[in-house]
């Protein structure tokens, strides 16, 4: 199983071209995260080769990643109008009569062939062929694995088990397992889905484990101009290492989607514990537990992200992330760049060994987060050289942004920093929050502003918080007149050993 049965680029006698696949709609002119924080227009750059997502608003981020191309109300915007629905790529075209209808689903031209369905029998070979001849054949494809079969794939090529996709690839298990065998030497090391630029691959019911790849992606590798979506699956013990290991489970280059999925146990020895993003990466209904990036912060150097990093576009929905661990920073997520949008999700007892407990932002990034929870995480907040650690629950470095809108940060703590619930050394936004039982070593139990961070409080609670040296619900370190504001419906109170400390803070006493 050294070599492909044949070249992927090597065209089928009498096949069809392949599908036109849908693009990535970039919208423009809708409302964005400006409208929210007050910034101007953003822009984005995804990794070397990737779409240049600029000027994106969170509409449009939430387009690319939730539907199929598809603008607002379904119009595909290559289709000449043409009638979409996000999510279903296989809409017949005009003049292109399919089964269900002249505009039906799965319309087919002349000629064009049926998509294919096969099932897979229990045998590492015929899944390795059955990939194979999918590429060759050079349309869409649907694959069957066996019930209950574990494909323990031994060997590999180029650092890939299985044949890079290169079509439209549809993997449907039941109970299946597709894994690095067991008892293979850890000399031999190989991922187990490559998805090349333009390629499509949709996993469902499948579960991937102990992948092992000096470099990124040690279950799956996603190019740039390439497309995974993950349903209903696990990805676990998978392992990136290596000086370029990023994305222990998955590297993503290309646009990414995980729904119902679960993710344990996978390690990187870089950043992005179970995933490395640089491209658009969509997360809902899934859970992130005890992943690890184990690589520490070293001067101006950052890795993290003991679950997730990002540094492209991320939108995360209704997703828990718990008891993940990062060496450098963001113990479940670290948004080193880009934008991100987390959504009614749930961070609890992961740990970070410098600052950010739950979430880390840095790198520029905006991030909005809202309805989201934040329950007993730590930033151990390690001295590094007098740089300010800390935020137990959120670290929001120098040049962040972050929005936070009904959030609950209870419990959370800086192992020996500042900012028990919060540290912010960039532009914060808290409406509608409830901060409370943080605890920091040094100042800022529930809040620390740095010297150079402003902050907005508005119908927010900072209650029953501790800080052994002082600012136990608030402590502003910026010497700046109305660094902090905190307005008349929002409550700073029975924190300990005061409420506030540092530069005064209008409507906050004792």
């Amino acid at each position: 199983m050294s070599n492909y049965l044949r070249k992927n680029d090597e065209a089928a006698p009498g096949a069809a071209p392949p599908r036109n696949r849908h693009r990535l709609w970039l919208a423009t002119g809708a409302a964005g995260l400006a409208s929210v924080v007050g910034l101007g227009a953003i822009g984005v750059v995804a990794a070397t080769g990737a779409p240049r997502l600029t000027g994106l608003s969170w509409a449009g981020a939430q387009s690319v990643l939730t539907g199929d191309g598809t603008a607002p109300g379904g119009k595909h915007p290559e289709a000449g109008g043409q009638e979409g629905t996000p999510g279903d790529s296989r809409k017949g075209r005009p003049g292109e009569k399919g089964e269900h209808g002249e505009h039906g689903q799965h319309g087919r031209g002349p000629g064009q062939p049926v998509e294919p369905t096969i099932p897979v029998p229990c045998n590492r070979d015929a899944l390795f062929s059955a990939v194979t001849e999918a590429n060759y054949r050079q349309y869409a494809t649907t694959l069957h694995l066996a019930e209950g079969c574990t494909y323990d794939l031994r060997a590999a090529t180029n650092g890939d088990a299985l044949p890079p996709v290169t079509v439209r690839l549809t993997i449907i298990g039941k109970h299946s397992t597709i894994e690095r065998a067991y008892g293979t030497p850890n000399t031999t090391q190989f991922r187990l889905f490559h998805v090349a630029n333009g390629g499509q691959l949709t996993l469902k019911g499948v579960t991937l484990r102990n992948g092992l790849v000096s470099g990124p992606g040690g279950a799956v590798l996603v190019d740039a101009g390439g497309e995974a979506a993950i349903e209903h699956s696990t990805l676990t013990a998978n392992a990136a290492v290596g000086l370029t290991g990023t994305g222990g489970a998955i590297q993503n280059n290309g646009i990414t989607t995980l729904r119902h999925t679960r993710l344990t146990l996978n390690n990187a020895a870089i950043s992005g514990g179970a995933v490395n993003n640089t491209g658009a990466l969509l997360v809902e209904k899934s859970q992130f537990e005890a992943n690890k990036s184990a690589a520490p912060v070293v001067l101006l150097v950052t890795p993290g992200g003991g679950a997730v990093r990002s540094t492209g576009t991320a939108v995360i929905r209704e997703s828990r992330f718990l008891g993940n661990e990062s060496g450098g920073n963001g113990g479940g997520l670290q948004v080193a760049g880009g934008v991100a949008d987390v959504e009614k999700s749930e961070f609890a007892l992961n740990t970070a060994a410098f600052s950010g407990g739950a979430i880390a932002v840095e790198g520029g990034a905006l991030v909005r987060a809202r309805k989201i929870k934040l329950v007993e995480n730590t930033a151990v907040a390690a001295t590094l050289l007098g740089f300010t650690r800390g935020g137990g629950g959120i670290y929001n470095a120098a040049n962040g942004t972050v929005n936070l809108a009904g959030g609950k940060l209870v419990g959370n703590s800086a192992g020996v920093g500042n900012g028990g619930g919060i540290l912010n050394l960039g532009a914060l936004s808290v409406h509608d929050s409830h901060l409370a039982e943080n605890q920091a070593t040094l100042t800022g139990g529930g809040l620390y502003n740095g010297t150079a961070g402003v902050a907005s409080l508005v119908r927010t609670t900072i209650t029953l918080n501790q800080a052994l040296v002082n600012g136990g619900g608030i402590f502003n370190a910026n010497g700046t007149a109305n660094s902090v504001t905190l307005d008349v419906r929002s409550r700073v109170v029975e924190n300990n050993p005061d409420n506030c400390a540092g530069t005064a803070i209008t409507n906050c006493q004792g």
